[in-house]
């Protein structure tokens, strides 16, 4: 009889949302995501993240090869492959989150 109840006992195996690799996916770092570019009043380019619902200015951006990497006020690096020179706005683009 003891024996069937401890198999009713719920193994100590913690939640998966309190484990590490939860934590590591959840950062969604490496995630594709689209973004939309667009000048605001005073002509500072944007960043709308749609799936966040988070605008941020672009503080920094530098090119390498064919991709712009923009660095957004709260820390973010993105990084956006075939850009033109100069970048139109407003347009949705590609993104993929560095940091």
């Amino acid at each position: 009889m003891w024996q069937w109840f401890n198999s009713m006992l719920p193994l100590p195996v913690p939640p998966y949302f309190l484990t590490p690799y939860f934590l590591i996916l959840s950062n969604q770092l490496g995630t594709h995501m689209k973004v939309m570019l667009h000048n605001d009043r005073d002509g500072q380019l944007m960043v709308y993240v749609a799936k966040k619902d988070l605008e941020e200015q672009v503080v920094d951006q530098t090119q390498v090869d064919n991709t712009h990497i923009f660095t957004l006020a709260n820390g973010w690096k993105l990084s956006v492959a075939g850009l033109g020179d100069p970048i139109k706005t407003p347009q949705t683009v590609q993104a993929k989150r560095l940091s």
